[in-house]
């Protein structure tokens, strides 16, 4: 198992609601809550089946890709290296969102 995709980026901008879209789709099993598991020491030191443990893959049998949001990676300097080491081949959503006061 991988994690093929972290949707990373700025808070209040909509992650948590990309991430319960996401959620809903039987082919997608994204982890509970945010696991912040890459750009921690005592997490990511625990070891990588503690963190696989984060995602229901039972409950959702026919997910094919699996993901998770953590948005403190976006500003994290370890976790992209560490994401790298984990998965080269995985994706980052970095999402930013639109509120109000966004520049327009």
């Amino acid at each position: 198992m991988k994690v093929d995709f972290f949707i990373v980026g700025a808070m209040r901008s909509g992650t948590s609601s990309l991430r319960t879209q996401l959620d809903q789709d039987e082919r997608i099993c994204m982890a509970k809550g945010e696991p912040i598991w890459f750009s921690n020491d005592k997490k990511f030191n625990s070891g990588i089946d503690n963190y696989h443990e984060m995602f229901e893959l039972n409950k959702k049998p026919s997910a094919t890709i699996i993901g998770e949001k953590s948005p403190p990676y976006a500003v994290s300097t370890m976790a992209p290296k560490r994401v790298y080491e984990y998965n080269p081949n995985a994706k980052i959503i970095n999402f930013y969102g639109c509120t109000e006061n966004s520049p327009r």
